[in-house]
């Protein structure tokens, strides 16, 4: 359960049945009734990468040649190194409003994650696009 007016920070965890009633910081786990902090997903440093960076204003696809089995900090390197090197830059995708969604289905369009399929195209002649 969550207080009125309090506010989430990025990247933060809150177990289940938790009552939070503070502000939870960026990247804390809080759990219990009332929530507490009980510990961070990352170190201090790390948090301040990850918030500076701002990872979550790009799109998924600019990370694939990036490891995921690397280590937090390693990662964070190569990918501040492709926001220096201006090879990625923010995700702004179009405003997708109901009335379209409607319009779409009208037309027997599905929305998948951001193209548009006909009925007649499959997913597997298409799967090279991501």
């Amino acid at each position: 359960m969550l207080k009125q007016g309090i506010t989430l920070g990025t990247g933060c965890v809150i177990g289940q049945r938790a009552v939070v009633t503070k502000d939870v910081p960026p990247y804390a786990i809080v759990a219990g009734i009332p929530a507490k902090i009980i510990k961070y997903r990352f170190d201090e440093k790390t948090i301040e990468r990850l918030l500076k960076i701002q990872w979550w204003r790009y799109h998924f696809a600019d990370f694939y040649d990036i490891d995921l089995n690397l280590k937090i900090n390693q990662y964070l390197d190569l990918l501040e190194e492709k926001i220096i090197k201006k090879s990625i830059s923010y995700y702004n995708p179009n405003k997708l409003y109901f009335r379209d969604i409607l319009e779409l289905k009208s037309k027997k369009f599905l929305i998948y994650f951001n193209l548009f399929f006909t009925p007649t195209s499959s997913l597997s002649k298409t799967s090279n696009n991501f």
